[in-house]
């Protein structure tokens, strides 16, 4: 996409999401429309069709009488002109006389309905939202409680979290809801109140249960799936956050209104306050623990600064919960749910920019977004009492949960995908698989080399040796090594052959030879080789470094050619430990997968590991004549273990190792990002000071060792690579 077309893009995008959450909120708010309101004590239904429309909200204007719990037979009250309140609404305010609320007490609700002329058969009033007790009496009967109503907090016996007053329908009825609060922060109806035909109201409240315990069984098997992957691999904490999420939300759904009070209807004995508690505290935890995973997924440049200010909100949260009585309906919670909507921001911003950017697989969080979006809208819009219900709202908290997983599952498929690859090409002998992977990583190597078997053939050879002998890998596989000799009656050839065809030299020396004649095609080479042994898959090889001589008869320059020789090239050393690392975090990669076949991965972690022992002998053969050099390669070595030991253990990455260990300086550049100079210079060869900090990298390597996880097959190494680094010192 080009930068002239983003800005278009962006506002078809952004026109986009606003006609579908538009859409949305024309859809929430149609049954809104559909009906009339009570008024002054009254609701006319008379023209509503239970059977095509199905229930009716009796919102409105319902006759109250504060501070007294009225039976029916006390209706009309002697007073001329009686009060009224808004329903849904809890007690705050004032009454449409303008009598101050309390939000503990009591207080008795009076409606008269008008149904149509032909209703018939059984009807039903449910009401939720009750702060604490009701009571409900229909043309004077007690149908339905939800515990004992009182105007003392003694005798108030809160058990229920809705009722449902079942009756046979007649041309008007008469409603009283008796309604005490000494148990709440709040007091007042703060649910809708919705009247039709029994069989509709049951199964509004079993779909309600029903979609409840889908989620919330969805989001808790997803918890036990996700903690299980975690404790298989803690390194990888994301599991763990995401698996948490899952869990308190699935808590959250079955305790939510949204679920028809799903524990309280499965009979969950617990007290009404315990109740509220655990419906309202979730909340605190879910969106620390999104961004917490969002980090871990994902990290962005504020994303640590965004977290933690979460974590602050969602404690300062959770104290407040546990410090204060059950608090259904506080403000304070509708100010921590805005403060909260943030964090989605934030989360949706990151999204967008992801999708910009074109990040692989990102638009499988699209429908998820959406759905949340949606699921948002309803929530506040039924919250707000401008729609009668939230039936969404779960499945839309659910579809954000399938798509993110969705995204970690595709993530899982390609590094799959790239194992198999691997581990398919790996699955032969594992000699042969060494070889082919010495082969593809000396090709990288601006060096000639080759290496004889013990029948001293040649095995492999790089493409530096092809371009320098004039022959292909190919037709140089399996031929004696003698076949690349000119002559072989020369001192120094002869010498050659006696040292190849006997026993070569010892592991881990190396033997130098000059003015060799290699054939070259039709022509001659005059080449110096260094000739070491190492061992691979238990069967000794030689390896052969070949460099061109260059033409001169000066015995000085010979002397400096032989030094050469002698102490191998500083680039190859760096190309070598450059390939180690790449060994090293392939290992890291493989490790960090939750893989299936457990047998097959620790076939490809044996060659991995086989690989980089191989390179580390390589180099310890190649420097072992400078103590120094060998010293330098080390020390790199134990820095690049340290932070791969670091990362591995889920502590972050050199930032953070410098900042926790304190050895090292953390400079903040003007880009706003942290840099770690000296650090850097300590992690390759090229750019190792030349009088490096030997005891920085001995306190980092013990600083990891100390703050990792043993079981990390990275500090193993780390262990193994600083007694060696010691005991060069």
């Amino acid at each position: 996409m080009t930068l002239q077309k983003l800005p278009l893009f962006r506002f078809r995008v952004a026109g986009l999401v606003f006609m579908l959450l538009g859409c949305c909120l024309l859809t929430s708010c149609s049954d809104a429309a559909q009906h009339s309101f009570a008024s002054k004590g009254k609701i006319d239904l008379s023209h509503w069709d239970f059977n095509t429309y199905g229930t009716a909200s009796l919102a409105g204007e319902w006759q109250f009488v504060q501070g007294r719990l009225l039976n029916p037979e006390q209706f009309p009250l002697p007073e001329t002109s009686p009060d009224y309140l808004q329903l849904p609404h809890i007690w705050q305010g004032t009454t449409t006389r303008g009598k101050p609320l309390n939000a503990i007490g009591c207080g008795t609700y009076r409606l008269r309905v008008q149904l149509p002329p032909d209703a018939h058969g059984s009807f039903s009033l449910l009401t939720t939202g009750t702060l604490s007790v009701c009571k409900i009496f229909v043309n004077g009967k007690a149908l339905a409680a939800s515990g004992t109503p009182a105007c003392q907090k003694n005798e108030e016996r809160p058990q229920g979290h809705f009722s449902i007053a079942s009756f046979s329908a007649a041309p008007s009825i008469e409603l009283v809801i008796q309604i005490s609060n000494h148990h709440n922060t709040q007091g007042g109806l703060g649910g809708w109140i919705m009247l039709g035909n029994a069989q509709d109201i049951q199964g509004h409240m079993r779909f309600l249960w029903l979609s409840g315990a889908l989620v919330s069984g969805a989001l808790l098997c997803m918890s036990l799936y996700h903690f299980a992957l975690y404790f298989l691999r803690r390194s990888f904490k994301a599991n763990l956050y995401f698996g948490l999420f899952c869990f308190f939300w699935s808590v959250a759904t079955g305790f939510s209104p949204t679920s028809g009070y799903l524990m309280n209807a499965v009979g969950l004995k617990l007290s009404w306050g315990l109740y509220v508690t655990l419906a309202t505290l979730p909340y605190g935890l879910t969106t620390p623990l999104l961004l917490l995973f969002y980090q871990t997924l994902s990290p962005k440049k504020y994303g640590k600064t965004v977290t933690g200010i979460y974590l602050v909100l969602g404690a300062l949260y959770i104290s407040y919960i546990l410090a204060t009585p059950p608090n259904a309906y506080d403000p304070a919670l509708f100010v921590y749910f805005l403060l909260t909507r943030g964090a989605y921001a934030y989360i949706f911003a990151m999204f967008t920019l992801d999708a910009i950017r074109r990040e692989h697989g990102i638009l499988l969080l699209a429908p998820g977004y959406l759905g949340l979006a949606y699921a948002e809208l309803d929530d506040i819009l039924f919250d707000l009492n401008i729609v009668t219900s939230a039936d969404f709202g779960l499945f839309g908290v659910l579809l954000f949960i399938l798509a993110y997983s969705l995204f970690v599952s595709s993530r899982y498929a390609r590094a799959y995908s790239k194992l198999e690859q691997f581990s398919r090409s790996a699955s032969g002998d594992g000699r042969q698989t060494l070889l082919a992977g010495m082969t593809g990583m000396f090709d990288s190597l601006k060096e000639a080399v080759i290496a004889l078997n013990e029948d001293r053939e040649i095995c492999f050879c790089n493409n530096a040796f092809s371009r320098l002998s004039g022959f292909g890998c190919d037709k140089l596989k399996g031929r004696p090594f003698s076949d690349m000799l000119e002559t072989q009656k020369t001192p120094v050839s002869t010498a050659l052959l006696e040292m190849i065809e006997g026993e070569g030299p010892p592991l881990g020396k190396a033997c130098a030879f000059q003015d060799v004649r290699l054939a070259q095609g039709n022509k001659s080479l005059s080449a110096n080789l260094l000739i070491t042994g190492i061992e691979l898959a238990n069967a000794p090889l030689l390896l052969v470094l070949v460099r061109k001589q260059k033409k001169t008869g000066s015995g000085l320059k010979r002397t400096e050619d032989r030094k050469r020789i002698e102490h191998v090239p500083a680039n190859m050393l760096r190309d070598l430990n450059a390939n180690r690392q790449r060994i090293l975090k392939l290992e890291k990669t493989v490790t960090s997968l939750d893989i299936n076949d457990r047998q097959e991965s620790q076939f490809v972690l044996d060659d991995l590991k086989a690989l980089d022992d191989l390179l580390m002998r390589l180099g310890k053969c190649l420097t072992t004549n400078d103590p120094l050099e060998e010293r330098r390669l080390l020390a790199v070595t134990v820095m690049e273990l340290a932070l791969d030991c670091w990362s591995a253990a889920g502590h972050g990455g050199k930032v953070e190792l410098a900042e926790k260990s304190g050895i090292w300086n953390v400079y903040l550049e003007k880009d706003g990002y942290f840099r770690t100079q000296t650090l850097d210079k300590y992690l390759a060869i090229k750019t190792l000071p030349s009088r490096p900090r030997w005891r920085d990298i001995h306190a980092t390597a013990e600083f990891v060792l100390a703050n990792c996880d043993a079981d990390i097959p990275a500090c193993q190494r780390l262990v193994n690579a600083l007694a060696e680094f010691k005991a060069a010192s």
